[in-house]
């Protein structure tokens, strides 16, 4: 892609946003079972789902990292 012309930064971007993409699905599938199913009576769907898309941002973070270093 160096030969091509494309920026470091520009091809990292583009691998956090697919990984982001995908784990958003997978983060709304949840929600959805987590809150329909009652399993969190007390808590707002909202919350869980913040919870859960934040934690799967720091998840792609993490492996980024590991792959740096």
């Amino acid at each position: 892609m160096k030969v091509m012309g494309l920026r470091t930064w520009v091809y990292w971007a583009s691998w956090y946003l697919k990984a982001a993409a995908f784990l958003l699905i997978s983060v709304i599938l949840m929600t959805i079972i987590t809150v329909a199913g009652r399993v969190t009576q007390n808590s707002d769907g909202f919350a869980i789902f913040l919870f859960l898309f934040l934690y799967a941002l720091s998840t792609i973070s993490l492996c980024f990292f590991f792959r740096c270093v």
